[in-house]
């Protein structure tokens, strides 16, 4: 009997998220097509490259796709909370690499710089064995410091990312594939609604000994540094950060 009220409980859930949403059309004027084309892919309307949802402040929310893939070494996905080209929240999958442990990836990006290499693991990546050339759909829930992935199957999450780096800004979103065609997106929706069980996970503990928070101090000459000194007799104790 708990396991028939809990699976009805998932159906309520997935079916009132689905009541909120309608597919946003990419010929529609609300998507910036920076580079790419749609056209007809699998029998659905599809666009393949990369293209900005126009005026979208996101923070909190269900985001729903179709993903078809080639199998060719490509890396495609979506940036979330974009705050310019170069800030974001990355979200994607390595097609070319179905069951490794980093078939999908979460990574954020700081000044047009991914931080894929230091984000590895569990609540980074997850392994994945993906269909080619055939539809698959893609959930990604937000909210707060969190995230959930899923792929195709909406009860269980592929991936569970209990910390989203750049914290809870809101911003745009942007989907983003090559342009060769090895990646196709279709019937996105989007929604400003997150189910009530969205499960609460810990967040990433932090390796003893890592420093994650910097200042940067004004430009120095090193050369004019003399290293037997104190660095207060040298006015470094006033330096501007």
């Amino acid at each position: 009997m708990k396991h028939l009220t809990l699976l009805c409980f998932l159906l309520i859930s997935f079916y009132y998220v689905q009541s909120q949403q309608e597919v946003i059309d990419f010929d529609s004027g609300r998507w910036n097509i920076i580079r790419g084309e749609v056209k007809e892919h699998l029998g659905k309307k599809a666009f393949y490259g990369r293209a900005e949802l126009v005026d979208t402040d996101f923070a909190d929310g269900t985001i729903d796709f179709d993903l078809a893939v080639t199998g060719e070494r490509s890396y495609p996905g979506i940036f979330l909370r974009v705050k310019n080209p170069g800030d974001y929240e990355h979200i994607y999958i390595r097609p070319h690499r179905i069951w490794y442990d980093d078939a999908v990836q979460y990574a954020p990006a700081y000044k047009g710089a991914s931080c894929w290499q230091l984000f590895n693991g569990e609540g980074f990546t997850a392994a994945y064995k993906f269909p080619y050339d055939q539809w698959m759909h893609i959930r990604v829930v937000v909210k707060g410091e969190q995230a959930l992935v899923y792929i195709d199957d909406l009860e269980d999450p592929v991936l569970h990312i209990n910390q989203l780096d750049r914290g809870t800004a809101k911003g745009g979103i942007i989907l983003d594939a090559p342009a060769n065609g090895s990646a196709f997106f279709a019937n996105f929706m989007l929604s400003d609604e997150v189910p009530d069980d969205f499960p609460t996970g810990l967040k990433q503990e932090v390796p003893f000994g890592m420093i994650r928070d910097w200042e940067v101090s004004e430009i120095l000459n090193f050369a004019e540094i003399d290293h037997q000194k104190h660095p207060a007799d040298q006015g470094l104790g006033e330096l501007s950060y």
